[in-house]
């Protein structure tokens, strides 16, 4: 097998880290904190010897029972999170927004949502809610949702449902959560929306500090091309998070290649995901000897997409590859496998 070194290694930390380049066949990095206090949390089990208020314990119990969300459980007792518990209603539905927790890439909103229709929960057992997350500034009423997640019954009250999901904007800026769509479906795989409510009750107003989040490692790459299907790609960034390890990966697209009618754009657009899909199985990220594959899962299947310009002769296309958390901090060797190919990461 070959083996190849980064040309650059750039970590970035939003609030503890300087940028360094390294020399060709290098991997550099700096950081003002130590690894723990700049990652945030431990991926090994158990919890610091903190002291949690009742309501921390209460939301890190809800998150690891009624949402089997160790990770978010476990940020919540380090202190990640931000109480909400405000209500709204519209006709049947009655939405209760507890609290936000994450890291800064993946802003977890954590929903409860009563359904007063018996008809409906007996048939249901998952619904989908779809919301619209704005800057304050930018809210308009009535846009369409630009983020959702399911959730599952209660085990023990079937009116009720936990919902979870990735937000946007919050600790940003101040932002206006407003639900638009509940959607009510068999199980979490079809996620099509068999009956789908367009809601409107009050939205929600929210301002909490970036630093309520878990911060991210922010890694900047070049060399790291591969080629699959006669299209080449190039790993250019990673994020490394709580929840995932985000790879951000580009392709050019010549402009002569794309269709100029809205339907062959979209067949062209499918083609190219199939053509990233079908990469997936060449790519591995093994820490410590450990390998993790692609992700692939609703919300993480890393659609790819670029924006058609008038003029252009090549287009950037943008796609990522979603792989399990690893804590970069704590592994003693990371790699990427591409085929036969591997780039040392640390």
């Amino acid at each position: 097998m070959k083996k190849k070194s980064l040309l650059i290694f750039v970590i970035v930390a939003m609030f503890a880290f300087a940028g360094c380049a390294g020399e060709k066949g290098k991997t550099v990095g700096t950081t003002t904190g130590t690894p723990s206090e700049t990652r945030g949390v431990s991926d090994e089990k158990g919890t610091p010897e903190v002291t949690m208020s009742p309501e921390q314990k209460e939301l890190a119990e809800h998150l690891r029972i009624a949402h089997e969300d160790e990770v978010s459980a476990r940020l919540v007792e380090q202190g990640y999170y931000h109480i909400v518990n405000e209500t709204r209603e519209d006709e049947i539905f009655r939405f209760d927004f507890k609290a936000l927790t994450g890291d800064e890439e993946n802003l977890m909103m954590v929903f409860d949502v009563t359904v007063e229709d018996e008809i409906l929960t007996e048939m249901y057992p998952v619904i989908r809610l779809g919301v619209d997350c704005e800057r304050e500034e930018n809210y308009e009423p009535g846009n369409w949702w630009n983020c959702d997640g399911y959730g599952v019954q209660d085990p023990e009250n079937k009116k009720l449902y936990h919902v979870i999901m990735s937000g946007y904007i919050f600790g940003y800026a101040p932002t206006v959560a407003e639900i638009c769509q509940v959607a009510f479906d068999v199980d979490t795989d079809s996620m099509n929306g068999e009956l789908v409510y367009e809601v409107n009750p009050e939205p929600y107003y929210v301002d909490v500090p970036l630093d309520t989040f878990v911060p991210v490692l922010r890694g900047s790459y070049s060399g790291m091309g591969f080629s699959c299907g006669g299209r080449s790609y190039e790993m250019t960034g990673a994020i490394y998070g709580s929840y995932y390890v985000d790879f951000e990966i580009r392709t050019a697209i010549d402009a002569a290649e794309v269709p100029t009618d809205d339907w062959g754009l979209e067949e062209y657009r499918e083609e190219l995901q199939k053509e990233w899909t079908e990469a997936w199985p060449d790519l591995t990220l093994v820490a410590d000897g450990k390998e993790y594959k692609v992700v692939d899962e609703d919300g993480k299947r890393g659609y790819l997409w670029f924006n058609v310009e008038e003029g252009k002769t090549s287009y950037q296309g943008y796609v990522h590859a979603y792989f399990p958390a690893v804590d970069y901090f704590k592994v003693s060797e990371l790699e990427l496998k591409v085929g036969d190919t591997i780039y040392n990461l640390k």
